[in-house]
């Protein structure tokens, strides 16, 4: 039996007409107020500030919660001199959009230490993060993709959350008066992690794999950050040693190395100093406690000099 035409032609028009409608209706979600998401928009915001008031070259730190929680760039002015910013937040942002946020600050004579957790090497995913903060906080983000990113990531919007956003929008659903926001330092770290916490969860899940489309991702990156008179330094992310062991080969290392190398990227450092033990933990195997974050930034410092990356220099040394 043949399909009438009408009907084939009324699909054809419905999956034109209703990325259309969602794109229209994307438009309602600006200023809604989510408790589940404004942390992170508050938080980037607040570190994007810091960063453009810097106006001396600087180090910026770049990645998700595990630089958020595992570097201090308030360590980094104060024992070593160098002007420095925290701008990570989210893992959940995905790669794209740290990239994306990255680039808005960078500028000539930043160092960029990007330490991305293993999950992001892997294929691209779509986090509940990610289109938050695209459609709630941050829609210039959006309108620069091409049409068919627009459409996946209108697509990404469960059912769900359009009702529990736009009953957020009509003041259905009230803010909790006891939000709590990110806690940083005047150099965009977090600093509430100063106690381990023994509820230790596992973290970002990852597959151990670099996806087809990272090395492209990089090399864009770099080349833009380049193009700001910037660079980029890869470094492998703070994991409790524990997990390494169990999850981290080497053919995924290998892998990162050569996407590296095809992206014009210093690598720095190694995975195995990366790991470190429970005692560091905080709350995820890839969060450090306040100890640990100042065993780790140290360690970065000295990684850093000896792979031989330009430091920006102090405007009053």
């Amino acid at each position: 039996m043949q399909t009438p035409r009408w009907f084939l032609g009324s699909v054809c028009a419905g999956a034109l007409v209703l990325p259309l409608a969602l794109d229209a209706l994307s438009l309602t979600l600006r200023d809604v107020v989510d408790d589940d998401s404004r942390w992170v928009g508050e938080g980037l915001r607040q570190k994007g500030l810091i960063a453009d008031h810097t106006t001396a070259p600087q180090i910026l730190l770049a990645g998700g919660s595990n630089v958020n929680y595992g570097y201090s760039a308030a360590q980094i002015e104060r024992e070593f001199g160098v002007p420095a910013t925290n701008l990570a937040v989210h893992a959940g942002l995905g790669r794209r959009y740290i990239f994306w946020d990255c680039l808005r600050h960078a500028k000539r004579g930043d160092l960029v230490v990007l330490g991305l957790e293993y999950a992001l090497y892997g294929h691209l995913f779509r986090d509940p993060a990610e289109r938050y903060q695209v459609f709630i906080y941050d829609r210039a983000y959006y309108e620069q993709l091409p049409w068919i990113e627009k459409v996946i990531l209108l697509g990404s919007m469960s059912p769900g959350d359009w009702s529990k956003l736009l009953r957020a929008k009509a003041g259905w659903r009230k803010p909790k008066a006891s939000l709590s926001l990110l806690v940083l330092s005047q150099r965009g770290d977090q600093t509430d992690n100063t106690e381990p916490d023994v509820r230790l969860q596992e973290g970002p899940p990852f597959e151990g794999v670099v996806g087809p489309e990272f090395t492209g991702d990089l090399r864009d990156f770099a080349k833009a950050v380049r193009e700001r008179g910037a660079v980029v330094a890869l470094v492998f992310p703070n994991l409790r040693d524990a997990e390494f062991r169990r999850r981290i080969k080497p053919g995924f290392l290998a892998d990162i190395h050569q996407a590296a190398d095809a992206a014009g990227v210093r690598v720095v450092g190694t995975p195995e100093s990366s790991a470190f033990p429970t005692q560091y933990a905080y709350n995820t195997n890839y969060h450090l406690n306040a100890e640990g974050t100042r065993i780790a930034t140290r360690r970065l410092m000295r990684e850093l000099a000896e792979a031989g990356a330009r430091l920006p220099a102090h405007p009053s040394r």
